[in-house]
């Protein structure tokens, strides 16, 4: 994994730094950066996550729960996701369950954001 990790990032480092710049800069700003919220003028299954964690990185863990209850599972899981040593978790049936659980719990969230939404 750590080969992995390392040369995703040789490769793509100065892409990832633009990017996380613009990300910040625009959350800022509070400009959207969802093009599903853009399009849609609804969130994204992950919108909020971004100011979670930026909220989190002020010690604002109740403002970063109120904006992504996932946040501290969301990085790490997809990190794993993508750069973890195949089959995941073990074994491809592992694999299977908990990405399914994990998408799940994400849709769910997801759900329970557009029910607050609607009945405001």
């Amino acid at each position: 994994m750590k080969e992995r990790v390392k040369e995703f990032l040789k490769k793509n480092l100065l892409l990832i730094a633009v990017l996380t710049a613009f990300v910040l800069i625009c959350t800022y700003f509070g400009i959207t950066v969802c093009p599903f919220l853009k399009k849609t003028g609804y969130p994204c299954p992950v919108c909020g996550a971004t100011r979670a964690y930026l909220a989190a990185a002020r010690l604002d863990f109740k403002a970063a729960f109120e904006y992504h209850p996932l946040f501290p599972i969301l990085l790490p899981m997809i990190a794993y996701m993508v750069f973890g040593k195949k089959p995941l978790f073990g074994s491809k049936k592992r694999e299977k369950i908990i990405s399914i659980l994990f998408f799940l719990t994400i849709f769910c969230v997801w759900i329970y954001k557009l029910y607050r939404i609607f009945n405001n």
